[in-house]
């Protein structure tokens, strides 16, 4: 029973090693983790300037597609407009008119 009190009269007193102890082994693990990989003679991480030709070139065919399927579109709405605007009687027409009786 001694014992457990004075642990608790230890935490109590020194309760802040608590909070410190975890944070200078965080730390310590970091400075390793950022010296390994600083001071690694190891080259075989990605080029980034290769990732970002890939990717930018990737962006490229991406808005390319956008272009082209907003162009299509805009085609399509064209011919639309344009056999709308013709004159000409559709087969919808037609058959209006036949309800219409004319």
């Amino acid at each position: 029973m001694d014992k457990i009190k004075n642990l608790l009269n230890w935490l109590k007193k020194n309760w802040y090693w608590l909070l410190v102890v975890p944070v200078i082994f965080y730390g310590i693990y970091k400075a390793a983790k950022f010296a390994v990989i600083m001071f690694s003679d190891d080259d075989s991480g990605p080029d980034l300037t290769e990732l970002e030709r890939t990717q930018n070139d990737e962006i490229e065919k991406l808005n390319r597609q956008k272009e082209e399927e907003r162009k299509k579109i805009e085609e399509e709405a064209k011919k639309k407009r344009d056999e709308l605007s013709s004159g000409e009687k559709k087969p919808a027409d037609v058959f209006n008119d036949e309800l219409d009786g004319k």
